[in-house]
């Protein structure tokens, strides 16, 4: 039977697999979040008149 010496190099591989996963993954997440979060903001923005637009109707007497 193995002994717990045995066993601790490749737990201490997989934990280091772990941590750059983590940090790779919330490498790409970053950016991901940052265009989301400025999709949302132009989208909560009140739209801009275009200038192509017809001019608004005057109000009825």
């Amino acid at each position: 039977m193995p002994s717990d010496d045995a066993r601790q190099p490749p737990q201490r591989y997989h934990q280091r697999i772990r941590v750059v996963a983590t940090l790779l993954s919330g490498a790409f997440a970053l950016p991901v979040l940052f265009m989301f979060g400025v999709t949302v903001r132009e989208l909560s923005k009140p739209p801009e008149p275009s200038i192509y637009a017809a001019p608004p109707a005057p109000p009825e007497p």
